[in-house]
């Protein structure tokens, strides 16, 4: 087919590579996520610096300093995104997560992606 006719046909089905990834455990970083086809679960994991999506996530993390024994909690936490990272960079500390989804799709995924 070549590269070029290929994007071309997911373009115009308005596809990316990688709804075509299958729905199972990926490591992320040191975080177990399960990627949902359609959204944008693989840019909030994967995608590196110069998308806006990416820039914006990164101010977020550079907020995030917790201290011993807190509890962060994640309003409209969508799959996990910032409670994974805290869980995983926090375990030690004794810090508890709180993740809060009220889309139920988005919530599906936030459980299977738990730490």
């Amino acid at each position: 087919m070549g590269k070029s006719r290929r994007d071309e046909f997911l373009e115009r089905r308005k596809l990316r590579l990688f709804d075509f990834l299958p729905e199972v455990p990926y490591n992320a970083n040191g975080i177990k996520v399960v990627l949902r086809k359609g959204t944008h679960d693989y840019y909030m994991f994967f995608q590196g610096v110069g998308s806006l999506l990416w820039d914006r996530e990164q101010f977020v993390r550079a907020q995030l300093k917790l201290n011993e024994r807190e509890v962060f909690v994640d309003v409209g936490a969508n799959v996990g995104s910032h409670s994974l990272r805290v869980g995983r960079d926090y375990a030690a500390s004794g810090v508890k997560v709180m993740a809060i989804e009220a889309d139920s799709e988005a919530y599906r995924a936030l459980v299977r992606n738990k730490c």
